[in-house]
């Protein structure tokens, strides 16, 4: 609601389905989050894994990549057969590589390609794998010499 409170329907799926429009909107992240917390006590035997996948998904989205990673992580730690397991892994991947971890960004690719040897996430796997090219190139340029010198 306009004053920050969050009313769910009463229908599971339906509050499911709202909080993840909610969160790909990217407009209020908080709320999201708050969504997220309401509906796992609503629903505290349901669809746990998504539950903190999404949570993350909203720092991912408001940059906050530790954090978003610390929520991917439990995915696979808590969760191992959670069917988000591999979108986890390509939003820990671009966090690293945004945090500037691109050498542990690139080692979470190369798992993910064998897990996954027809990934779901292939066109993300393969624009995240150019910036990571892209970077290595710009970091291995020798410095511009200024005045001739």
């Amino acid at each position: 609601t306009p004053n920050g409170v969050v009313r769910l329907p009463e229908d599971e799926t339906k509050s499911y389905n709202q909080l993840v429009e909610i969160t790909r909107a990217g407009s209020d992240m908080t709320i999201a989050r708050r969504g997220w917390e309401i509906y796992s006590q609503k629903y505290p035997k349901s669809r746990r894994c998504d539950v903190v996948y999404w949570i993350g998904e909203t720092y991912y989205i408001e940059k906050s990549y530790k954090r978003a990673i610390d929520y991917f992580g439990r995915i696979e730690s808590e969760f191992p057969n959670c069917q988000k397991q591999e979108a986890t892994y390509i939003r820990t991947a671009f966090s690293l590589f945004y945090l500037g971890q691109v050498d542990v960004a690139s080692k979470v690719l190369d798992a993910m390609t064998a897990l996954y040897p027809k990934p779901n996430f292939g066109a993300q796997m393969k624009e995240l794998r150019k910036m990571i090219k892209e970077h290595r190139a710009k970091s291995q340029k020798p410095p511009v010499k200024k005045d001739g010198n």
